[in-house]
């Protein structure tokens, strides 16, 4: 969908819209993406049949602008309130050099709100399933280990939303060897405004806290919504392990690889965390 009309409020200054508009995103978004709101005065057709003269049924009085994707990262679950302005420039008003010849209504007060909800399996509002992403796809191991320590902060809905997309990433991390080099450099610690040295955080080898994120989620897919979805991603996930450029002997010394991996981090694991293998069970 690329344009929507809403329902006529009826002689009313301050409008309210009920209307629920679901739009279909792309799976990569950039910080150009956008939602362009524009409100029209509708004239009444009957006063055009009265005189007999063409009447422009459609007149604009403002027009706002919701950036969907600043900073790289998708708006969180809100109400978003905006300034709306008489018009804006018809290609260049996303950038910030337009906005000093735009005319804003009010004094750039914001006049316009707008609720927003993201439902998808793939893009993401969160910032600790967003950092976690981004940090994977760089290779960073002690940003990635950082935020796979956060995930006990993310809320249930969105771990058990973003189940099959976290199970399958979080189960690379444990097979990449990349992730299994033992123990990342710690960077230095940060310094609060006397010069003193911030606490940090004490971080397990990054296959570790992915092993431990693992156990996190699976009883909460588990309790919602039983072995079903376990199943079901079990199968996908062993039926396209491998990848174009993999050979079958490649292939299947991946399966090995996640076989022989995970009962090495269970007993790991167990070992030093006995309080929460007690728990687990």
């Amino acid at each position: 969908m690329r344009e929507y009309t809403t329902s006529i409020t009826f002689h009313t200054k301050r409008p309210n819209f009920y209307d629920e508009i679901k739009i279909q995103l792309p799976p990569l978004i950039s910080s150009g993406y956008h939602l362009l709101f524009s409100f029209y005065h509708i004239k009444d057709n009957n006063s055009e049949k009265k005189t007999k003269k063409s009447v422009e049924l459609e007149t604009l009085l403002g027009q706002a602008i919701l950036p969907i994707c600043p900073e790289e990262r998708i708006i969180a679950d809100d109400e978003h309130s905006m300034p709306v302005a008489t018009s804006f420039p018809k290609s260049s008003y996303m950038q910030p050099s337009a906005h000093k010849s735009i005319k804003w209504l009010e004094g750039k007060k914001e006049l316009f709100t707008v609720a927003t909800r993201l439902e998808s399996t793939v893009l993401t509002s969160d910032k600790t399933i967003d950092d976690f992403f981004k940090f994977y796809n760089m290779k960073n191991l002690y940003e990635t280990a950082k935020t796979l320590h956060a995930f006990a902060l993310v809320p249930d809905r969105t771990l058990i939303q973003f189940f099959p997309s976290l199970m399958h990433m979080l189960l690379r991390v444990i097979c990449d060897k990349k992730f299994n080099s033992g123990e990342f450099e710690m960077p230095p610690p940060q310094l609060d405004t006397k010069g003193n040295p911030l606490p940090q955080v004490k971080l397990k080898p990054t296959n570790i806290e992915a092993f431990k994120a693992i156990l996190m989620l699976l009883p909460l897919v588990h309790k919602k919504f039983g072995d079903k979805p376990l199943k079901a991603f079990v199968t996908s996930f062993f039926t396209n392990f491998g990848d174009e450029n993999s050979s079958e002997q490649q292939t299947r010394e991946k399966f090995a690889f996640v076989f022989e991996e995970i009962p090495k981090l269970w007993l790991q694991f167990v070992q030093e965390d006995v309080s929460c293998y007690f728990h687990w069970l």
